[in-house]
């Protein structure tokens, strides 16, 4: 949920003229968003607040709102690195890069800075800590924190998998 706290307004109204989203249903979007909530405890209100920037996490809505703003980083790494293989699922960013170790590396290169200042533009944090780098290459790996020493912490030897379940 932390990913939807930070969505802002502008940045989704940004990517969704870009994306040609329909304008009239993005108004009504963000009057609703920007309709004042009420804090209840018990049968008493306790507070009323006017939201100025953030989705509800859990929305339907809020993850339409989402999508645009991460079809928006994907679009800026494509435009950056093209060769890339980027895979957008709700707020988690995965970039893979395939071929020569050399070619594979500056490929990183370029999509990791590409996908790092998008999310600084969108005001969208970056957990280091959730990050993971993972290579079938060793040489490849160090090559690639060589240019990128920032991203030291996020060596890794395993993730956990994204999967689907079928009921």
């Amino acid at each position: 949920t932390k990913a939807f706290d930070h969505l802002q307004l502008s940045v989704i109204h940004k990517w969704a003229v870009h994306f040609d989203f329909p304008i009239t249903l993005l108004r009504l979007l963000f009057v609703i968003y920007r309709a004042p909530r009420h804090f209840v405890i018990g049968k008493g209100m306790v507070m009323k607040v006017f939201p100025t920037r953030s989705t509800v996490a859990g929305c339907a809505f809020a993850d339409l709102m989402m999508a645009n703003v991460m079809l928006g980083v994907h679009a800026s790494v494509m435009k950056a690195a093209p060769q890339a293989i980027v895979a957008v699922i709700a707020d988690d960013f995965q970039i893979l890069t395939v071929g020569k170790r050399n070619d594979a590396v500056r490929t990183l290169e370029i999509a990791d800075i590409a996908a790092t200042n998008a999310f600084l533009e969108a005001d969208l944090p970056v957990s280091s800590s959730k990050l993971n780098l993972l290579s079938s290459c060793g040489l490849a790996a160090k090559q690639f924190l060589g240019k990128r020493p920032c991203r030291k912490s996020a060596v890794t030897k395993a993730a956990r998998n994204l999967g689907v379940d079928f009921a």
